[in-house]
Parts: structure tokens; sequence; C-alpha cells
């Protein structure tokens, strides 16, 4: 899964967040009332129920509405996006960045 600021995958896209599973085909999510909330699993995340890459999710509101929900570990194109809770609040930084744009 690849996540950008719209304008980073078409120029026209200033008002809007693009993800894509593929790099080529893009959905996009209206900035306007987006809110960005994470998720981070606590407790035994060493037990083998837990997969290490579930700990981590972001997930973008629209009102009440859930639009789009992501775990760290899908995102292939932002580097600094580590599995840990510094890269989940990076994600939210991140996002919240591009919305005030």
């Amino acid at each position: 899964m690849e996540i950008v600021n719209g304008i980073t995958a078409d120029a026209g896209w200033t008002k809007q967040i693009a993800h894509s599973s593929d790099g080529v085909n893009w959905n996009t999510l209206s900035k306007i009332n987006l809110r960005v909330k994470r998720d981070a699993v606590t407790g035994n995340t060493d037990s083998p129920l837990v997969d290490s890459s579930a700990k981590f999710i972001v997930t973008l509101l629209g009102g009440d509405d859930e639009l789009l929900r992501f775990r760290l570990s899908d995102v292939t194109n932002q580097p600094t996006l580590t599995l840990n809770l510094a890269g989940l609040q990076k994600a939210v930084d991140d996002i919240n960045t591009w919305i005030a744009l």
C-alpha cells in the first residue's frame, strides 16, 4: 500500500490524500473534515497470538465514518514509518501535515 499527499500523485489533487495498493491506480480521500486516529495494541505483544505487524494501525475518519484503515507494516513508500510507537506518531504527524497543506 502507498499513501501520499494527493498533490504528490496528481498535481490537481490539492485537497486530497491519495492511497494505492499498486502505486498506479489511486483512490483519494477529501482532506475536508478528515481526522487521523492511531491505534497500538498493548499488552503482551510477544504472544504468538499477536502478529507484530498488527500492532500499529492508522485510521482516517470523515466525521464518525471510518474511511481508511491500514497497518504501518503494509505501507511501502514511507520509509520513516517504523513499526513502533515513534513510527505510528510519525504517520499521524505526516498525515496531519498533509491535511493542513
